[in-house]
């Protein structure tokens, strides 16, 4: 799903799902995963040194080790200082099955693991929440919910972005995920009328995550901000096609009718919800699909944020209110938030914060049109679409089956599809090998060894 804004379902258009899986895999699992051999020798006592080793007195705090986290860390690594990292939460759930991590409590148990799990050798971890970030003799200072203070030469900031119930809240327990995730599941069910904002690809997933919840005489209604639903990154023939989808599967598609009100929240108590066609719903359940942020507060500097809640940063990245404070997948300058963009800003944050702290000059960061989100799920394993052009020779095969690319002396298998890869079909196999196969990226991250050495560390211990 796109988490928004939502990266961890997204990648390059164009180029196999198998290399999407193999991207996001590198992203959550980190080059050492990837490449057993080189992770042997930077554990053992002949890693190399390079010039940058010398440079490693300065510190760098990451805040937050998603998706962007990691990618973040892995960009640092390369530059060679000390990498701090906060970790609000304990455990790591996929953001790419996040609609079915609500809807089905056994893949949420499946796939939910420690977030020890997807540490780093080689760099420092604290489990905490961020409550400020402040200037203080010449440095940053981090202050934690406790109380507990961190310094650091730049802080980079990669939060990321959260939806109600399909993201846990900040620093939230297991415990208190579970029973968030109960207390939806069961209000859904009860649920005469249930009411998804936003004709995303975020608010189509989870109305699919509705309708497998509800009962069965029970109403959707998708109320969307456009003319029809997705974005002008889908093709119009294939947003008129899942409208179609969503219709026969019995959701309400409200056009023209985004819900209005300074206080849009979720909820799972009965209220009545002003359209801005000028309509009312009453709903039992009302479930936005908006990315939101929560960033640390920043008390020393007013408007350090934007309207939603992102860093307001410059052409570095770097925040306009605080130097040396940087924002991957949290920017004020983020159209879309998908695995390009991420580690596109990743590499450029990295840099700048190390050439902050060393006083060196700052690269710019150049914003790209991204394409829009390569696949669609409307409940896994009934409907799915992969956003690919489709081939003149639509005929000639049909996904899951690779085809013949034939140029004039030359047929060879391209394993590229020339129908339209939609369907019962596609969902089918990309369930089986995705979910039932358990392929996804951070779960063979369970099977990679060693990294239960990495254990966190008491903030006290790296005060500095």
């Amino acid at each position: 799903m796109c988490l928004g804004h939502n990266v961890s379902r997204s990648a390059v258009a164009s180029g196999s799902v198998c290399n999407y899986v193999s991207r996001v895999s590198y992203c959550i699992r980190g080059p050492e995963a990837c490449h057993p051999a080189r992770s042997r020798r930077t554990h053992g006592a002949e890693a190399h040194i390079t010039m940058t080793t010398v440079l490693n007195d300065k510190t760098v705090l990451v805040i937050g080790h998603g998706l962007a986290g990691k990618t973040t860390v892995a960009a640092l690594q390369r530059n060679g200082v000390r990498i701090l990292v906060v970790e609000s939460r304990n455990y790591y759930e996929p953001d790419t099955i996040a609609p079915l991590i609500l809807s089905r409590s056994a893949v949420q148990a499946t796939f939910t693991v420690p977030q020890s799990l997807s540490r780093v050798p080689g760099v420092e971890y604290v489990e905490g929440t961020v409550d400020t970030i402040d200037k203080s003799e010449g440095r940053l200072r981090v202050v934690l919910k406790t109380g507990e203070k961190i310094s650091a030469d730049a802080v980079v900031c990669c939060t990321g972005s959260t939806i109600p119930f399909l993201k846990p809240d900040l620093g939230a327990m297991p415990e208190e995920r579970r029973n968030q995730l109960a207390s939806a599941r069961k209000a859904i069910a009860k649920a005469k009328t249930i009411l998804v904002a936003g004709g995303g690809p975020v608010g189509i997933e989870l109305a699919g995550a509705v309708c497998e919840l509800k009962a069965q005489s029970a109403k959707v209604i998708l109320a969307v901000s456009g003319e029809t639903i997705l974005h002008d990154g889908f093709p119009m023939g294939m947003r008129t096609r899942v409208a179609k989808v969503l219709t026969d599967a019995g959701v309400q598609i409200l056009p023209n009718a985004k819900v209005t009100g300074s206080q849009i929240k979720a909820s799972l108590t009965p209220s009545a919800y002003e359209l801005s066609d000028g309509s009312t719903v009453n709903a039992d359940v009302f479930l936005p699909s908006f990315s939101s942020f929560e960033l640390p507060s920043m008390p020393s500097v007013e408007g350090a944020t934007d309207t939603r809640g992102r860093l307001r940063v410059d052409g570095s990245l770097q925040s306009v209110k605080i130097p040396g404070v940087f924002a991957v997948a949290c920017a004020s300058v983020d159209k879309i938030l998908n695995l390009p963009v991420i580690e596109g800003a990743a590499k450029v944050a990295a840099a700048n914060a190390c050439a902050f702290a060393h006083a060196a000059p700052l690269k710019q960061y150049k914003t790209k049109d991204v394409p829009a989100e390569p696949w669609l799920h409307f409940i896994w394993g009934e409907y799915s679409l992969l956003n690919l052009p489709v081939g003149p020779l639509s005929f000639c095969c049909g996904w899951p089956l690779p085809c013949l690319c034939c140029l004039p002396g030359c047929c060879m298998p391209c394993g590229y599809s020339c129908t339209r890869p939609e369907g019962k079909g596609v969902s089918q196999t990309l369930q089986k090998l995705m979910v039932d196969g358990k392929n996804l990226p951070h779960y063979q991250k369970m099977k990679s060894p060693g990294n239960e050495l990495a254990a966190p560390t008491p903030a006290q211990m790296v005060v500095s």
